[in-house]
């Protein structure tokens, strides 16, 4: 608006560094990066990776 102060970087970096640099508590990072894990952990188990299929060679 009219005579209101504008951000000191660009639009786009004022985000980009509000959401890359979010400040909050630990637990809630600690929190949030074990749930991730043990998603990560029963992904593998519940669907494990297969080896790969030898190609076919067409002659």
């Amino acid at each position: 608006m009219a005579g209101q102060a504008g951000y000191e970087r660009s639009f786009i970096e004022y985000w980009v560094q509000r959401l890359l640099y979010y400040e909050g508590p630990l637990w809630a990072f600690a929190l949030v990066y074990t749930v991730f894990g043990a998603l990560v952990v029963w992904s593998w188990l519940r669907y494990p990776p297969r080896p790969r299929r030898a190609a076919r060679i067409d002659t």
